[in-house]
C-alpha cells in the first residue's frame, strides 16, 4: 500500500510531524488533530515507508493505550525506535516495526 493511500480520519491534513531515516526506510510520524480523535480507538500514526513511498510496516500502540490514544514523539536510539504515547515508552525494531518492549513511564 502506498502511504496516499493509507487513511486516518484524524490525519492532520497529511502531514508528517518526524521523518527518521533507518537503512533504506524512512518512519514517519502522522500528525494527528487532536478534534477528530475516535472515542473508541487508538490511531495508528507510526509507520515506516521505503524510498517510493510504500508502507512497510505499521506500529501497533502499546498495551493499554488502544483507546484514545496515537504515539507523540518518536527517536532513535542505540538502533532501536524508542515512541512515546501517553503513558506508555514503546521500543520499536526499526526494520519490523513489532514493539521490542514497553515501558510504563507516568
Amino acid at each position: 500500500m502506498k502511504l496516499t493511500e493509507y487513511k486516518i480520519d484524524a490525519w492532520d491534513n497529511q502531514a508528517i510531524l518526524e521523518t527518521l531515516r533507518f537503512e533504506s526506510y524512512l518512519i514517519l510520524l502522522l500528525k494527528i488533530d487532536e478534534t477528530k480523535l475516535p472515542i473508541k480507538e487508538g490511531i495508528k500514526n507510526l509507520l515506516a515507508v521505503d524510498l517510493n513511498y510504500n508502507i512497510k510496516w505499521i506500529a501497533n500502540l502499546p498495551k493499554g493505550e488502544e483507546i484514545y490514544a496515537y504515539y507523540d514523539e518518536i527517536k532513535m536510539k542505540d538502533d532501536k525506535l524508542q515512541a512515546l504515547c501517553n503513558s506508555h515508552l514503546a521500543i520499536i525494531d526499526p526494520l519490523s516495526g513489532d514493539i521490542v518492549s514497553e515501558q510504563f513511564i507516568k
